[in-house]
C-alpha cells in the first residue's frame, strides 16, 4: 500500500535537501484539492509558510474565498490569518523568489499550462509527486484489463460462494445499497454496476471472518477479530486473488483484488436526535484519524493504532438488542439508518442466475437510501458506475 501523503512529505524533503526551498523563498501551492491541502500542511510542519494557494480556475478561486471569509469571520481573529487565495495569472504570483509547488496526476496538462503563464519548470515549478509508483504500476503493465461485464462475473460468483456458505452455517445476511437494489429492480446486477455489497449483524460477520475458509484465492481484508491492519474503512472486503484491482482510495493506493465489501450492521439509538448525534460523532472520530494521518505526514499505522476506537464505537449497541440498526461508513451517511423491523424477515431474490438474501422491508430500506421514486430507472446520463475501477487478470 502506497500513502500518497507520505510520498508527497519524501519529494519536499528532497527539494528541502537540494536547497529548492528555503527561508528566502515564498512558497506557493498550485491547486485546491486534498492534495495542495497536503502539501499545505507537511510545509508547515517543517516550519515553511505557505504563501497563497493558486489556480487557474477563476469560479473555483472565487467560491473558495468566500468560503474562507465565511469561515474566517466566525472562528478566526483576523481574517487576515488565512492564506490568499490567488489566480494563476495573479502580478503578485509572478516574482522571483516565488518557487510553485504541485502534486499532481496529471502533470503534463498542468506543466502545459504552467508553461503557457511563463513558468518554468524545475526553475519556477516543481511537481513533489508524480502519482507513479514503479511496483503497482510495473505490477499491471501488460495485464488485461477487465471489462465491466467481466467484473460483473467475479462479483458474482463470489456473491454465490458466500451465500451458499451463510446459508450452510446459518448465518444472516442481506444485499445492500446498489446490490439490493439490483435484485428486486434488475433481478440481478445494476447494469452499470461494478461492485457487490451486503450486511451482516456484527455477530455473523466476525463469525464470517473467522469460519470462511480462506486460501490462496480468497481472502478477507479490513475490519475484523484481528483489527484493521492498514485499512482505514469500518468493514471487510473478501478479495479474489485471481484478479488484480488497482484501487485508488485519494490517499492510499494499494494492489489487491475485486472484492465483495461486507459491512457490519449494528445498533444505533433510539431517539432520533441522538442517532444523528451518533453519527456525527462517528463522523468527528474518522475526521480524527485522518488528521492523525496527515499531522504524521501519511504514516499508515495511524489507522491500525487508532482502530480500536472505530470498533469499540461499532461495538456500542448490538443489534439484537436493537430498534434501530444500521451501518456506519457508507457514501449513504444517515440514509443507512432503519427501524429493524426492515430485517423481521428474510426472502430469496433472483440475482442473475442465482439468489440472493433480501430483508422483507427493502421497502423502506431502499426508500431511505434512494427515494420513493428508487424502482424508476434514472435518466441515461447518470447511468454510470459511482465507482472507477481497474481491475485486471492476474
Amino acid at each position: 500500500m502506497i500513502s500518497f501523503i507520505r510520498e508527497i512529505a519524501n519529494g519536499i524533503d528532497e527539494l528541502i535537501s537540494t536547497g529548492v526551498l528555503s527561508d528566502s523563498k515564498r512558497i506557493v501551492v498550485y491547486g485546491l484539492d486534498r492534495y495542495s491541502f497536503a502539501i499545505r500542511t507537511i510545509l508547515s510542519h517543517r516550519g515553511f509558510p505557505t504563501s497563497a494557494f493558486i489556480s487557474e480556475d477563476e469560479a473555483l478561486v472565487l467560491r473558495t474565498k468566500r468560503q474562507i471569509k465565511d469561515f474566517a469571520c466566525r472562528y478566526f481573529r483576523y481574517e487576515r490569518d488565512a492564506i490568499d487565495i490567488l489566480d494563476i495569472d495573479s502580478e503578485s504570483v509572478m516574482k522571483d523568489d516565488t518557487v510553485i509547488l504541485l502534486a499532481e496526476p496529471y502533470y503534463d496538462k498542468k506543466k502545459e499550462l504552467l508553461n503557457k503563464f511563463g513558468f518554468k519548470e524545475h526553475v519556477d515549478f516543481f511537481n513533489v509527486y508524480d502519482f507513479y509508483d514503479e511496483v503497482i504500476d510495473g505490477t499491471i503493465f501488460g495485464k488485461k484489463r477487465l471489462d465491466l461485464n467481466d467484473i460483473q462475473e467475479c462479483g458474482r460468483g463470489m456473491l454465490k460462494i458466500l451465500d451458499e456458505f451463510c446459508q450452510r452455517n446459518g448465518l444472516r445476511y442481506w444485499a445492500s445499497g446498489g446490490t439490493m437494489l439490483g435484485a428486486v429492480r434488475h433481478n440481478g446486477f445494476i447494469p452499470w454496476d461494478d461492485d457487490v455489497d451486503i450486511h451482516m449483524p456484527m455477530k455473523d460477520y466476525m463469525r464470517l471472518l473467522t469460519e470462511f475458509p480462506t486460501g490462496d484465492r480468497f481472502s478477507f481484508k479490513g475490519f475484523g477479530p484481528n483489527g484493521g491492519g492498514e485499512f482505514h474503512d469500518s468493514f471487510a472486503r473478501l478479495i479474489d486473488g485471481n484478479t488484480i484491482l488497482d484501487h485508488n482510495m485519494k490517499i492510499v493506493r494499494e494492489l489487491s483484488g475485486i472484492g465483495v465489501d461486507i459491512f457490519p450492521l449494528i445498533g444505533v439509538p433510539d431517539d432520533s436526535e441522538e442517532r444523528k448525534i451518533f453519527f456525527r460523532r462517528y463522523q468527528e472520530l474518522e475526521k480524527s484519524i485522518l488528521q492523525d494521518f496527515y499531522d504524521t505526514d501519511g504514516d499508515l499505522a495511524v489507522f491500525k493504532r487508532r482502530f480500536p476506537e472505530q470498533e469499540a464505537y461499532l461495538k456500542k449497541i448490538d443489534f439484537d438488542d436493537a430498534n434501530y440498526v444500521g451501518v456506519i461508513g457508507t457514501a449513504y451517511g444517515e440514509k443507512d439508518f432503519t427501524s429493524k423491523h426492515v430485517y423481521d424477515e428474510t426472502i430469496r431474490m433472483k440475482f442473475d442466475d442465482g439468489e440472493v438474501n433480501v430483508p422483507k422491508g427493502y421497502n423502506d430500506y431502499l426508500s431511505a437510501l434512494y427515494g420513493s421514486d428508487w424502482m424508476e430507472l434514472p435518466p441515461v446520463s447518470k447511468r454510470v458506475s459511482i465507482h472507477t475501477i481497474k481491475a485486471y487478470r492476474a
